[in-house]
């Protein structure tokens, strides 16, 4: 799933105007399980008119060093439930990636409960739950251009995927 997931975020960056389609069935499935509907529509309606005029970008490289960061909040997540970008020993996003390389820049994306890779991406990209639409603007970001995914089981929500962004 980390591997389709991968595939999906770089598919939407070479034409983002092509998963407005993915969009519009997320928001038709999801629409009943959210707790604000308005606050999905609006942002879902915000995200494609972004996505009909952005450019295209160049596709994020797999990076080992943050595949074992994401992979490390993963783990913590499913043994422990965290939820968020907080470890159950405290350490964020920098703090796990400087385990394993120095970056110039970090950003840690995590979503809980979806079935597909393609749905994980559309509630990243929507992210109707904070207005300064930070998991949009980090996986549309031209200056990150490395991605650790990892997808992996969580004890409340079935799924997480938590993809770790940075830039050497």
């Amino acid at each position: 799933m980390a591997r389709s997931f991968f595939e999906a975020v770089n598919a939407m960056r070479a034409n983002p105007a092509s998963f407005i389609p993915t969009v519009d069935a997320y928001v038709r499935e999801w629409r009943s399980f959210v707790p604000n509907k308005k606050a999905l529509e609006s942002a879902a309606a915000e995200l494609k008119k972004e996505l009909r005029k952005h450019a295209p970008l160049a596709p994020f490289q797999i990076d080992s060093d943050l595949v074992k960061a994401s992979a490390d909040h993963a783990r913590d997540s499913k043994q422990m439930g965290v939820l968020g970008h907080i470890g159950s020993d405290g350490s964020n996003p920098a703090d796990r990636v400087a385990r394993y390389a120095v970056m110039t820049q970090v950003n840690e994306v995590i979503t809980y409960g979806q079935s597909t890779a393609a749905y994980m991406l559309a509630a990243f990209l929507i992210d109707e739950q904070d207005p300064k639409r930070g998991h949009r603007k980090a996986l549309l970001s031209k200056t990150l251009t490395l991605i650790g995914v990892t997808v992996e089981s969580h004890p409340a929500y079935r799924t997480q995927c938590v993809a770790v962004l940075g830039t050497r």
